[in-house]
This record gives structure tokens, sequence and C-alpha cells, in this order.
């Protein structure tokens, strides 16, 4: 995927898994860029969602969909999905934007 008008830059780190006819994919995006007095400026990225029919066309709403822990600066990356005993589980990082 490339970039849109709501997801303007960084687009990547995607997951995809198939599922039955569909696939379904995790990825992230930047959401904004921080200005830092000490530090270069610092991008804000968050895990996102985005579905297909077959693979190549792909529908996304640019919507975070992991709630922040730290932060609304909270940088969130690598989203990884498996499934164990019934459940899907998401692994993925986060850290803080600036001094991480």
């Amino acid at each position: 995927m490339s970039s849109n008008l709501n997801e303007p830059f960084l687009v990547g780190d995607a997951f995809v898994l198939k599922l039955e006819k569909a696939y379904h994919m995790w990825y992230i995006f930047g959401k904004h860029w921080l200005k830092n007095e000490i530090e270069e400026p610092a991008r804000v990225y968050k895990i996102a969602y985005a579905h297909s029919v077959d693979g190549i066309n792909w529908e996304r709403d640019s919507k975070c969909i992991i709630q922040d822990v730290l932060n609304e600066y909270e940088c969130q990356a690598l989203p990884t999905v498996a499934y164990h005993d019934g459940i899907y589980h998401m692994f993925f990082c986060y850290r803080e934007a600036i001094g991480f």
C-alpha cells in the first residue's frame, strides 16, 4: 500500500493474514510529526487495519486500532497476529516518540 490523503507518510510494517476468502492486514501509518528542541523532529505512528478480497486492492479507514498506553505521542509498530487456544492475539511494540 502507498500513502493517501489520510495517511500521507510512513505506511509500512505490514502483517497479512489470509482467513477463508479474505485477507487481513495490520500495518503502521504516520499520524503527525513532533517538533523537538533537542533532537530532530520525530514521527508519531500508529497501528491500523485493512482488508481485501484479492490481496491487491485494500480497504482501509485510517483509524488507530490500539489505545495509547503512554500518551497521545506514543509510537506503535510491528503488529503480528497469532492464533492460540481459539483466540487471535496481537503482539506489537510501543515507545515514546521522543527520548526513547
